[in-house]
């Protein structure tokens, strides 16, 4: 079993803040390495960044752990120099806790299911929603753009965890979808 980067970002400055979303590498042999990983985290979020609202900051962990994917045990830590947010949102208008979603596909079977995880874009603001409530066609192109750049890392993929004594699994991301629909995350605070 490989073991995985898992880079983790915070997002700040907007009502039900702070939200927190974590990305996995594969780090067993990696070609990409820890400070590789939290770069292309960056290049991420910047791509589509202008489209969050102007509030809206993010900030990557500079500390990358280490994580066997079986058991999800902590292995090491790998301090990292995280690049800091250089775009920032244009309009002040958005709707807590609603924007895109991002679906992340691999070929693999965890718990008789085809592994997938998900990556929520929020909160958008208001102009990049159409009249009837899907996502602009250039919100969907910047998201589409930063999706594929992070699929096209080799080492980039998805945890499914460890549930009742059964191992976890990690698998790369073979493929992504971003649906033309606004997505709402809920939480427990909501």
């Amino acid at each position: 079993m490989p073991n995985m980067f898992q880079i983790r970002t915070v997002h700040s400055g907007f009502t039900g803040a702070p939200g927190y979303t974590q990305h996995y590498f594969d780090a067993s042999g990696s070609s990409l390495g820890a400070q590789s990983a939290s770069d292309a985290i960056r290049a991420f979020w910047e791509t589509f960044a202008a489209s969050m609202p102007s509030g809206w900051h993010y900030a990557i962990d500079a500390d990358v752990e280490t994580i066997d994917d079986s058991t999800g045990d902590l292995i090491g830590v790998t301090s990292t120099t995280p690049l800091v947010q250089s775009v920032t949102g244009a309009t002040a208008a958005y709707a807590g806790g609603t924007g895109a979603c991002i679906t992340w596909v691999t070929n693999s079977v965890h718990f008789t299911r085809r592994l997938k995880g998900r990556t929520f874009v929020v909160p958008l603001s208001t102009s990049n929603y159409e009249s009837d409530g899907t996502l602009t066609n250039g919100v969907l192109t910047q998201l589409r753009s930063a999706a594929a750049a992070l699929i096209g890392h080799a080492d980039f993929g998805v945890w499914g965890r460890p549930v009742d004594g059964t191992d976890g699994l990690f698998a790369n991301a073979t493929a992504y979808n971003v649906r033309d629909k606004a997505a709402v995350l809920r939480s427990r605070r909501d």
